[in-house]
């Protein structure tokens, strides 16, 4: 498509495969994807990037996490949700909250992301993210051992 062999001419990039509405590529060797998202998003797409590619919001990403999270429980969903809570003005409660809007489910529908938030299972028998270490990962499961029950308790 013109979009790979755009990004494909980009020093630093390498496309790695793709599928179905799905790029796949790393950027300075940090693995990224790039999604076609056919749904309506809750907040404009950020087109600052000056590639022509929209990223969406981060309170549209917190909400592909807390997805992610639900299904799939990968280490590195759980690091980018987290770092999204800890360095914007996200709290865990909008992002459950815009879970809610976006997915269209019943506020007493989010116990399962709430419980999934506190499984740590699946993560742990996958290899550990570059970059993430065992000091961050305990701080992560500990913000959300703590937070989770306390989002549970204000949607009861």
């Amino acid at each position: 498509t013109v979009l790979e062999a755009e990004l494909a001419a980009i020093a630093g990039i390498v496309i790695e495969s793709r599928a179905r509405g799905t790029l796949y590529l790393r950027i300075d060797g940090v693995p990224a994807s790039l999604l076609e998202y056919r749904y309506p998003t809750l907040e404009p797409a950020l087109d600052d990037l000056g590639l022509g590619i929209r990223v969406a919001s981060l309170v549209d990403l917190a909400c592909m996490k807390l997805s992610a999270i639900s299904s799939r429980g990968a280490a590195r969903d759980f690091w980018d949700l987290h770092e999204i809570l800890m360095r914007t003005d996200i709290t865990l409660d909008r992002a459950l909250d815009a879970y809610v809007k976006r997915f269209g489910v019943k506020k007493t529908d989010v116990y399962h992301v709430l419980e999934a938030l506190t499984y740590f299972d699946d993560a742990e028998r996958e290899p550990r993210p570059r970059g993430l270490t065992a000091k961050q990962w305990r701080i992560m499961q500990s913000y959300f051992i703590e937070h989770a029950p306390e989002a549970l308790r204000k949607r009861l």
